[in-house]
């Protein structure tokens, strides 16, 4: 089997993964928001899976995932530009903890990744925050950073515009804190998340 041969395999096997994804996350589940907040997470776990077989076979075919994108396309998935696909990869790789939201039979390999305790647990940024919310925080790269905005959202009630304005503002940066007092901080309000979220639940 020739490079050619090999990427056609990768590229059908690839589209066939994201449209079942979309199939049973948009067919599928009830609670709809969540329910696509997870198939692009899901996505973006294909796609990265995708890029990674590309380097990994020295395959350059398809290097900014233009011809992922035309054959989605071609099946009906219209939304899936090559710019989504990247959104939806970068949320996967800032938020792989959302493994653990998944259905059982939900196609994709074990991943690992380690727990991040100065952020609120993975069911909770599902259901307190929007996608558009983790699309914005997932251009962040500090954890703790990342962390901190999660909790101000969820504390305040921010919305994007609002996230987007404290984040352009270095809300952050201005607490004036040293880093191990930040985290200290966090863990307590995460305490206190986790705590008011079990009680009502």
């Amino acid at each position: 089997m020739d490079n050619n041969e090999i990427y056609e395999l990768l590229l059908n096997n690839t589209v066939y993964e994201i449209l079942n994804a979309d199939y049973i996350f948009t067919q599928v589940f009830e609670q709809k928001k969540q329910a696509l907040t997870l198939r692009n997470w899901v996505i973006g776990y294909f796609v990265d899976m995708y890029e990674q077989t590309l380097q990994r076979k020295y395959l350059f075919n398809d290097r900014k995932n233009i011809l992922l994108a035309t054959q989605l396309h071609a099946e009906g998935l219209i939304y899936l530009n090559v710019e989504k696909l990247s959104i939806y990869k970068q949320f996967f790789l800032r938020y792989p903890q959302f493994v653990q939201l998944l259905p059982v039979n939900c196609p994709i390999e074990a991943i690992q990744w380690q727990e991040n305790h100065i952020s609120p647990l993975a069911h909770i940024l599902l259901n307190k925050l929007s996608f558009e919310h983790l699309v914005v925080l997932s251009t962040i790269k500090t954890p703790i950073k990342r962390a901190f905005y999660e909790i101000e959202i969820i504390k305040n009630n921010w919305t994007v515009d609002e996230l987007q304005w404290a984040i352009s503002h270095f809300i952050f940066e201005q607490t004036g804190l040293e880093i191990d007092d930040k985290e200290a901080l966090l863990q307590s309000y995460i305490h206190k998340i986790h705590y008011d979220e079990a009680d009502f639940s």
